[in-house]
């Protein structure tokens, strides 16, 4: 039985943390906006260090995608 939903296949291509470039081309959302849903919390992120580069893992993508679908 495949446990992947369509979610998870939709980001199944994209790289485990995903810069803030990639996750905002992936959404089709300027990194302006990738940053405003990330302050509200629509997604989690990663960062090592103050100023050091944001990282978004995948299945937050996917969790993000399926939370969309969902309120449409």
């Amino acid at each position: 039985m495949n446990t992947k939903d369509w979610a998870d296949q939709a980001v199944a291509e994209l790289p485990a943390l995903c810069t803030s470039g990639e996750a905002a081309a992936f959404l089709r959302v300027s990194v302006r906006q990738l940053y405003r849903y990330l302050s509200v919390g629509k997604l989690p992120s990663l960062q090592h260090d103050k100023g050091s580069q944001v990282l978004i893992p995948r299945i937050a993508l996917a969790k993000y995608l399926r939370e969309a679908a969902r309120a449409a």
